[in-house]
């Protein structure tokens, strides 16, 4: 391994293959460096595993972050958890997107305790279809304080009735129901998303083979 001079570059960066633009891990760790050197423009971490102050990848971490899974400070997309989270499926103090689930989530649906979106879930929920402890919307109903797993039920079946004009609110009370009365389809649901990202990583492998790729041993590179 080729240690980096901390007194000539204010980051450390290794691959999994250097001479690979996406590699199969890109770590980049910024230090520190001597105020009298010129300091180095931080590279942005890319790879299918990508951690670093800035990443993309297929599960991204860093401050700033975007990818298939993505963790951070600020993080972009399809499924990302972090402080504010933007993208598809997301776990956040704010949330925006298409299934946003947060202290504050805004989106197509809308899970949290402050939410708005097209669907809403929460205890202060607004939207055109609207459920939680005070709801409004043009379909709203208060579930009260504490209510019971029979009374969410009940009502998770109100709602697929008064959204049947809207295929999408529908089928989203529906999956709610659905692991309520059975929690099988959450299981089907995480092993779904683990499916799609091996399916990903075998479509990238076969691509890295093509172009004759190694992932070979880790390597430090300056």
């Amino acid at each position: 391994m080729n240690k980096i001079n901390k007194h000539e570059k204010n980051y450390f960066e290794y691959k999994s293959n250097k001479s690979s633009k996406f590699p199969l891990v890109h770590i980049v760790i910024p230090n520190r460096a001597p105020r009298n050197v010129k300091q180095s423009k931080i590279p942005v971490a890319r790879g299918i595993l990508a951690f670093g102050k800035v990443s993309q990848g297929i599960v991204s971490i860093g401050l700033v972050s975007h990818g298939i899974i993505s963790l951070g400070l600020i993080c972009f997309g399809v499924i990302a958890g972090g402080p504010l989270a933007i993208g598809g499926l997301l776990f956040g103090f704010i949330a925006l997107g298409i299934l946003s689930i947060g202290n504050l989530a805004s989106g197509a649906m809308a899970i949290g305790n402050f939410c708005f979106g097209y669907s809403s879930i929460g205890n202060i929920a607004t939207g055109k279809y609207a459920l939680g402890n005070i709801a409004q919307g043009k379909v709203a109903l208060s579930m009260g304080n504490n209510p019971s797993i029979t009374q969410i039920k009940n009502y998770l079946k109100e709602m697929v009735d008064y959204s049947r004009e809207s295929t999408f609110a529908s089928t989203i009370y529906k999956i709610f129901l659905n692991i309520l009365e059975s929690p099988i389809w959450l299981i089907i649901f995480i092993l779904s998303i683990i499916l799609f990202l091996l399916i990903i990583l075998t479509v990238y492998r076969i691509h890295s083979k093509k172009n004759s790729l190694s992932f070979g041993g880790m390597i430090c590179v300056k």
